[in-house]
């Protein structure tokens, strides 16, 4: 039997096209390494999964319930080889060999202490993405309600938890965005994975979290290039992220905060964050935003 070096997974949920697209798009830039796709589907309702189903270049898990994004890639880490995870969503395509790009990185001697990795996420016109960030905190949220006006650099270097980077230079960071997480098995598995307890949202930057206690490092690698159609599973035109967004992103990031920094920092951030939707609802006068301070306010 061929050594697996990189086990890619996705995790499918109504997305058969973005996902065959990424599919395809692996087997045409990925080059340099032992591979194997496993595609986790999240019960999906449409027709069209059993075009993945019937693959046989890929290893394909049907869920019986819709697990999230967090726990669909433990089904898939279950049953993977690798020696490194990558995980990838469902609406990205690979512009370059990304996948053997970060196998190198981590290969290379020194590197041992890095615990994961990620690549520059782009547009689909070739604009950057965030493709990490910093861990959350009560100062960086309270930045957000409008003081990082003031300290835009060090709100951009330091608290932001979604970071835009023209860079071309490796440089650690706090966690890798979920659309390309980049992971050593043994410390996948070391740290106990995903939390399932995240449905979607912030599964990442609490899993990076982790592996920072555990005493690794999370390395930013841009010669790595990947285009996220972000929102492939959740598209909404109006130019608002939809409600039930909303109340994911509110219900993960508060329980980020619960999990890492205890009810006092939640209870901090649920004050700010409550403040805001208010402020916000009190100036535009739109049912939308009450319905979205109700959302922060309950959850």
């Amino acid at each position: 039997m061929i050594d697996v070096q990189v086990s890619i997974i996705i995790v499918n949920y109504n997305t058969t096209a973005l996902t065959l697209q990424c599919i395809k798009s692996i087997r045409k830039m990925v080059l340099g390494i032992r591979y194997e796709i496993i595609v986790v589907d999240n019960h999906s309702s449409e027709g069209a999964v059993a075009l993945l189903a019937s693959r046989k270049d890929i290893t394909f898990i049907r869920n019986g319930e819709n697990l999230g994004f967090g726990r669909g890639n433990n089904k898939g880490a279950e049953c993977a080889k690798g020696k490194y995870f990558f995980f990838v969503n469902s609406d990205t395509y690979f512009v370059n060999d990304a996948a053997t790009i970060l196998h190198t990185f981590m290969e290379e001697k020194g590197n041992e202490r890095v615990g994961c990795c990620g690549g520059m996420l782009l547009t689909s016109d070739g604009k950057k993405q965030a493709s990490y960030g910093n861990f959350p905190s009560v100062f960086g949220v309270l930045s957000e309600i409008g003081l990082y006006r003031l300290y835009r650099k060090r709100f951009t270097d330091r608290l932001s938890i979604a970071v835009k980077d023209g860079a071309v230079h490796v440089k650690e960071v706090d966690y890798i965005t979920g659309a390309d997480f980049f992971v050593r098995s043994a410390v996948f598995r070391q740290v106990g994975g995903f939390d399932p307890d995240f449905f979607l949202y912030f599964e990442e930057t609490e899993l990076a979290w982790r592996i920072r206690h555990a005493g690794f490092m999370s390395m930013w690698v841009p010669a790595a290039r990947i285009v996220h159609l972000e929102g492939g599973s959740t598209t909404d035109t109006s130019g608002k992220w939809p409600l039930q967004k909303i109340r994911f992103f509110t219900q993960s990031r508060y329980l980020y905060f619960r999990k890492t920094t205890g009810r006092w920092a939640l209870l901090a951030v649920k004050m700010l964050l409550s403040f805001q939707a208010l402020m916000r609802w009190i100036y535009r006068r739109e049912r939308y935003y009450f319905d979205v301070f109700r959302i922060i306010v309950t959850s």
